[in-house]
């Protein structure tokens, strides 16, 4: 398990001592929200969460990594000795229809690059996108297709 996660939750940052005993209880006692008449959550994230998951799983449903990793490093010690992540920028019209997408940043494995570029086009459209993500007729967003080994 790598260094920086807790309880299986990969995290960044540094965890104070004084709260380590309740981390060893479980991360979701060390997480304390104070109570009060509202709490409200007003990322793009989770405003949105019920689009982007159906992008995910558009996406993931047409992405098959292992396929060709087996064919171009079947014993996955050529390029799959550490984790590998592709971030592409993506860009959709107001119907969700991809206009645009591109390798924002590179697993350094050219052909898994490829490999998650090939399975957001094969996903083709996401309907009904929500109207506070389209801005001057697009929507804009990073995507990350990640391989934990």
């Amino acid at each position: 398990m790598p260094e920086d996660t807790i309880n299986g939750i990969a995290g960044r940052g540094s965890i104070k001592d004084d709260k380590q005993e309740q981390i060893n209880k479980g991360y979701r006692d060390a997480v304390t929200i104070e109570a009060g008449e509202e709490t409200s959550l007003n990322t793009i994230e989770f405003k949105y969460a019920s689009f982007f998951n159906r992008v995910k799983r558009d996406v993931s449903s047409n992405w098959f990594p292992l396929k060709i990793i087996r064919k171009n490093d079947p014993t996955g010690k050529k390029y799959f000795f550490k984790n590998r992540k592709t971030i592409l920028f993506v860009v959709l019209d107001k119907d969700g229809y991809i206009v645009f997408v591109s390798i924002f940043k590179s697993s350094d494995v050219d052909f898994l690059d490829k490999e998650g570029l090939d399975a957001f086009k094969r996903s083709v459209q996401f309907p009904n996108p929500p109207k506070g993500l389209i801005k001057n007729d697009k929507i804009e967003f990073y995507f990350g297709l990640e391989i934990y080994v």
